[in-house]
């Protein structure tokens, strides 16, 4: 794989910043610079001869909220048209393609390449203005924007339902009209702080799909679907609405429309009933365990993107992001999957009609410090590595302001005092016959508070000192493993513990290196900070410097007090 490149500080020393606009406009292709630039390309050199006179671009992401269409580009350029007479010809602007990117120069010459240069943005021309009697016939203001993200694509294969169509003799009762569920990670491991088992998980459901007696209602339950794809297990324990149990080998077949799916053969277990009366609760669950196996388990959905399940955060990102039918930026995701999957998730979707960016963005994404922003390759995350380091968090470089980074807003709260929590319970490990949270995990200051797996936590000492005690209760259906349980609990409490604070700073070209996300230091003499940690959440160009707005918070733990 060909990685794109990033710049670096020393890319921007000494360096100018050339804005590069691309217009394709009816086929034909007109370049755009704030400065005549010539670039060198494969094929041939592109030249560029100025005639971008404005320009206002906008990259944000608020603080672990998703903004898949906060980007933003306004410009105005002289065409070597009259515009006005284009228009009357019907030649319309509106709904061209424009491509944003820039490139550093150095003593006139271009440090990077076409391919190299740095894209920003991609989008189609929106609300032209032409015509203006104060500007050239050729000038022409308008705003790129991206095509909304449709965000419709479902998570589940919406042909794949139960029933007669796919197999011939499927029970009328509790399997026909269900949607094939997706099985990931195993549901059913899961052990507590210290160290036991939380037993019967009979996590997932189980679908008849097949009777020897005939399709149609009193048919008996022979073959039951447990997930509608290839999976780890080989043996699995099926437990029914009596609690019966057995344990029954795990097959693979295909549906009517060669869809593979994973299903068990209860026929000469001890869940067989042969006129089914002795059924009161005709129900199947799940636990990917195998007795045999010396206490071994086994999961379910093998991993589309490496070894071993479907479980890790950022291969679980991926997957559902790969339903959406939405552009991604895969090499963006890639690089940060395997930060992601030391977050283990498990559970199952019978949902059929719940689109994979609300199954995401609803269950998902909230649990780990991630952001996702749209980008000129598709949607990409935003890393916020302060959550991922230890109480002194390695920032990625000290920034003293001065005159070419320098403050020009007041100092004010980001969030409200009713956002703020210092305690946590997380319960998880939900037992899909029960629907019970059979663990929780619990961080806080609060002595009296001392439940199973109680977590005293610095942060949150420092925040009841401040604002009182706070709780929070969360409850997630994805998650069974206690160390990720721990890790999304600390991540939840350190990222809402404490006020932060919101500033704007104007900085110089050479800071163009600086992205969203960015841990940086912060020294100010008149704010008393030396380098006080500070994350990077917007950036924008006005026409001469970038302006960045930054969070802080006053926090001993992770920055020494300087004054």
């Amino acid at each position: 794989m060909t990685f794109r490149r990033v710049l670096n500080e020393n890319d921007y020393k000494g360096a100018d910043l050339v804005w590069l606009l691309v217009v394709d406009w009816g086929g034909a292709i007109y370049r755009f610079s704030n400065i005549p630039v010539e670039i060198p390309y494969a094929t041939g050199d592109h030249q560029f001869q100025g005639q971008l006179d404005q320009l206002d671009y906008v990259e944000e992401s608020d603080l672990f909220e998703l903004s898949v269409e906060a980007n933003s580009v306004s410009v105005a350029v002289v065409f070597p048209h009259n515009m006005v007479q284009e228009f009357r010809g019907g030649r319309i602007l509106d709904g061209a393609r424009a491509e944003l990117s820039y490139i550093m120069v150095r003593n006139g010459q271009p440090l990077q390449t076409w391919e190299d240069r740095i894209l920003l943005f991609e989008g189609e021309i929106s609300q032209p203005i032409i015509g203006d009697p104060e500007e050239p016939e050729g000038f022409a203001a308008f705003s790129v924007e991206q095509q909304p993200y449709d965000m419709s694509g479902y998570l589940l294969d919406q042909d794949n339902l139960i029933n007669i169509s796919k197999f011939e003799f499927v029970p009328d009762d509790i399997g026909n009209g269900k949607p094939y569920p997706l099985v990931f990670g195993n549901p059913s491991n899961s052990i507590r702080a210290d160290g036991t088992n939380v037993p019967n998980l009979h996590s997932t459901p189980a679908y008849p799909i097949n009777s020897q007696t005939g399709s149609g209602e009193g048919g008996t339950h022979d073959y039951l679907m447990i997930a509608g794809h290839k999976v780890e297990a080989t043996k699995v324990m099926i437990r029914d609405g009596d609690y019966r149990l057995a344990t029954v080998d795990v097959a693979e077949a295909k549906d009517t429309n060669g869809v593979l799916y994973s299903y068990v053969d209860i026929h000469a277990s001890s869940l067989y009933m042969p006129d089914d009366t002795g059924h009161s609760d005709k129900s199947y669950f799940t636990k990917w365990y195998n007795p045999t196996g010396a206490g071994s388990y086994a999961g379910a959905h093998l991993n589309p993107f490496g070894d071993g399940l479907l479980e890790g955060g950022g291969d679980l990102i991926m997957f559902a992001l790969s339903k959406t039918g939405m552009t991604v930026d895969w090499e963006a995701w890639g690089s940060v999957a395997q930060l992601l999957n030391d977050y283990r998730f498990a559970g199952y979707v019978n949902e059929p009609r719940i689109t994979a960016w609300d199954w995401l963005n609803q269950n998902i994404l909230p649990l780990m410090p991630v952001s996702v922003v749209s980008g000129p390759y598709g949607l990409r995350p935003i890393i916020y590595l302060q959550y991922f380091q230890g109480e002194r968090i390695a920032f990625t470089t000290h920034i003293l302001e001065g005159s070419d980074f320098q403050r020009i807003s007041a100092l004010e709260a980001a969030v409200g005092l009713d956002e703020i929590y210092n305690a946590i319970e997380l319960r998880y490990a939900k037992d899909g016959t029960s629907g019970n949270y059979m663990s929780y995990y619990s961080i806080g200051a609060d002595l009296e508070y001392i439940p199973e797996t109680l977590d005293f936590d610095g942060y949150a000492t420092l925040s009841q000192q401040r604002y009182g005690l706070r709780r929070n209760v969360i409850e997630t259906d994805y998650v069974y493993d206690t160390g990720t349980a721990g890790r999304i609990a600390r991540y939840l409490l350190r990222a809402n513990c404490l006020v932060k604070r919101r500033l704007t700073y104007r900085a110089a070209p050479k800071y163009g290196y600086l992205m969203i996300g960015d841990v940086i230091g912060l020294t100010s003499s008149t704010l008393y900070l030396t380098e006080q940690i500070a994350t990077i959440v917007s950036k924008k160009w006005d026409g001469t410097c970038w302006l960045y707005d930054i969070l802080i918070e006053d926090n001993p733990y992770t920055t020494p007090r300087g004054f």
